[in-house]
């Protein structure tokens, strides 16, 4: 069992205790009488939502690339492909682009004469 698990556990014990003391099936109000339950048990909600959202976003995070190493892994892995076949002309060259832009990613500039 996950710590995101036993939350979502908690957090389904804590929705039920706000139903049992609101007086409406929006839970929106409190029952008279249960007002300090009521507000405590919203709290508890809020934060076992929030801690939900801390746990997860870590992990789906490692899983995101940004626009730069999203376009990095597409060219090396189109001109990886590309190499690897019987090319006519104009694949060769779209195959020395796509290289060319890889090594201007990586800060490389080809083309340009130093000086």
């Amino acid at each position: 069992m996950t710590r995101v698990e036993i939350l979502k556990k908690q957090l389904d014990r804590a929705y039920y205790d706000l139903s049992s003391y609101s007086v409406n099936y929006l839970c929106t109000r409190p029952k008279e009488g249960y007002e300090e339950d009521f507000r405590a048990v919203k709290e508890t909600i809020r934060l076992i939502e929030e801690w939900i959202k801390e746990i997860s976003e870590p992990e789906t995070a490692a899983y995101k690339l940004n626009a730069y190493e999203a376009t990095l892994l597409m060219l090396k892995t189109t001109a990886g492909a590309m190499s690897r076949m019987d090319l006519t002309e104009h694949g060769k060259g779209s195959l020395e682009r796509a290289e060319d832009t890889i090594k201007w990613l990586n800060g490389e500039f080809p083309g340009e004469d130093a000086e």
